[in-house]
């Protein structure tokens, strides 16, 4: 096989109006949909799903059971003053289950009894797992003459589901987060970090069994840094 060679294994399923740059590999139950660009020299792990017109840059590597979807990301950062900063960002990302196989008809504790009774999933079109529509996330600090920083923010992150049925989710949830830092000196300085700080009960991950992951509560470190 020459370095120009596309390598796509037989259990891929890669549609013929996609693009693939030379020397790309295509590995175990890929999934490339139409119009996907895919550059030069990229491996795609097992699993991973590249969604319709998404475009993928030369020499990258997708992990394992990774998709990809196309979205929207926007970020700013920028001065206000001399002292005072602001950084923030927003994505959007519409994520779609376009093949989830088939299922069965008949419900059977012991498998489905014949071969004629597979129907396409139902949960073909639902929203993937996992995948929040919306996000962001805003930040500002400002640099007293003094030696004195504080900083506070928020960060949103939309409903997301956790199965491929769409029954079962966590809800959205905004948290604020606080910091203060002191510089005892050029190189030493005293740092206070506040995560939750109403202590708002949310969850970061949903499971398509009955639970989620629960977020930590209000916390606070203290950093002392120093530079050599």
């Amino acid at each position: 096989m020459s370095a120009n060679d596309v390598y796509i294994h037989p259990s891929a399923n890669v549609s013929d109006k996609a693009s693939i740059g030379a020397g790309t590999k295509v590995w175990i139950n890929v999934q490339i949909r139409e119009n996907a660009v895919i550059g030069e020299c990229c491996i795609l792990s097992k699993d991973v799903y590249v969604d319709y017109a998404v475009k993928i840059g030369s020499r990258c590597k997708i992990q394992n059971s990774v998709s990809v979807y196309n979205g929207v990301e926007i970020g700013v950062n920028g001065q206000i003053s001399d002292r005072w900063s602001v950084a923030g960002g927003y994505t959007w990302m519409d994520s779609e289950l376009k093949d989830n196989g088939y299922v069965c008809s008949v419900s059977s504790r012991t498998g489905c009894p014949a071969p004629g009774v597979w129907i396409v999933s139902p949960n073909n079109g639902n929203v993937f797992p996992n995948t929040p529509r919306h996000a962001a996330t805003l930040w500002t600090t400002y640099a007293f003459p003094f030696g004195l920083t504080v900083g506070g923010g928020a960060s949103y992150v939309d409903k997301q589901y956790g199965d491929a049925a769409n029954s079962k989710w966590i809800p959205a949830y905004t948290r604020w987060d606080a910091m203060a830092s002191y510089a005892i000196q050029d190189n030493i300085s005293l740092q206070l970090n506040l995560q939750n700080l109403t202590d708002k009960i949310y969850f970061t991950k949903a499971y398509a069994s009955h639970y989620a992951s629960i977020a930590p509560g209000r916390s606070a470190t203290l950093a002392l840094n120093v530079r050599f």
